[in-house]
């Protein structure tokens, strides 16, 4: 991120860090259906119907806890925020992290309300909210997960919003949920960066049929690809998956120079989908460009007036596509 890291970490951690009341951070992975209001971050975004629950934290015994929710890649790059804010602010704290299992996540996400997620034939998981798709009837659901249903061309069409972040892996078991429920189509419509010189943020969408995730490439049928020669600003190209936007430095791009978006959440949803025959496609706003770092746009002021009104008419095209392909 360059010259944009520290402004986007100061996003990022909990108001208590800058308390200076603790000489140790433990980052550990639980989730709490019911939030103590004393342990919600004063940055907690407030303005959102989804995605806006953060970490919680609070002060105990010379230790600050930080409370992720049980994800392995959401839990390694909460790590990675703290262990980079502290170095540059000069500090030496123990930072340690308490691993979860495979268990523990399933444990969660069961904990939500999911099993309430009514069945359907075609899932839209991510900018649910910020599609404004107004043939579709308020969101229903009491719990983290809201869902919004309405038939077209004769398929039961499910937006389904989160409130909790579903970071990395973590998606990956939710969609091996939503597969019992006879799913057989997902969209996956939300943000990534760009890996090559000629992806402009903001102005740009991307999409494509490929995937790494665990050393492993996946592939699947794009069912944007009829359509994409119909509009402009749409790049297509391989993807890779990271589990921290941290981990993204100069090494990093070095090492994946061939690939040319990365996101954290792909390669998961893509894995689950092949595993349990579902279709899979997604299409993103490129938010940020690993190759631009002093680019003036990037994960640190996304939420600027001006960039917002270039992510509007992104956001119309994508509903505008998604429409024709469903």
């Amino acid at each position: 991120m360059g010259p944009h890291l520290e402004a986007y970490l100061e996003t990022k951690v909990h108001h208590l860090f800058y308390s200076g009341h603790f000489d140790q951070i433990s980052i550990e992975g639980k989730y709490f259906p019911d939030r103590h209001p004393d342990w919600i971050s004063r940055t907690e975004k407030k303005d959102k119907l989804f995605n806006y629950k953060r970490p919680l934290a609070c002060l105990e015994e010379g230790v600050l806890r930080v409370f992720t929710y049980p994800g392995k890649s959401y839990i390694r790059h909460i790590a990675s925020i703290y262990g980079t804010m502290a170095k540059m602010r000069g500090d030496s704290y123990n930072i340690s992290v308490q691993p979860v299992t495979l268990k523990d996540q399933e444990e969660a996400v069961a904990q939500t309300n999911i099993e309430e997620v009514p069945p359907g034939d075609v899932i839209v998981l991510g900018y649910v909210e910020e599609l404004k798709l107004d043939d579709f009837p308020a969101f229903q659901g009491k719990g983290d997960f809201q869902w919004s249903l309405q038939w077209v061309n004769g398929q039961q069409v499910c937006l389904l919003g989160s409130k909790i972040c579903y970071w990395g892996d973590t998606g990956e078991i939710i969609l091996r949920e939503l597969a019992k429920k006879g799913y057989k189509k997902v969209f996956y419509l939300a943000k990534l960066g760009g890996l090559k010189m000629y992806h402009k943020p903001n102005l740009h969408l991307a999409t494509g049929n490929t995937t790494i995730v665990d050393q492993c490439m996946i592939r699947w049928q794009n069912m944007f690809e009829p359509i994409i020669s119909d509009y402009k600003g749409i790049h297509t190209g391989h993807h890779v998956t990271s589990p921290s936007v941290i981990s993204e430095d100069k090494a990093w791009l070095k090492k994946h120079r061939v690939f040319h978006f990365v996101d954290s959440e792909i390669g998961y949803f893509a894995r689950a989908c092949s595993e349990h025959d579902m279709a899979f496609s997604y299409l993103h706003i490129i938010t940020n460009n690993l190759t631009q770092p002093y680019h003036p746009e990037s994960l640190a002021n996304e939420r600027t007036k001006s960039v917002m009104i270039k992510r509007q008419k992104l956001l119309a095209k994508m509903r505008e596509m998604l429409w024709r392909v469903i």
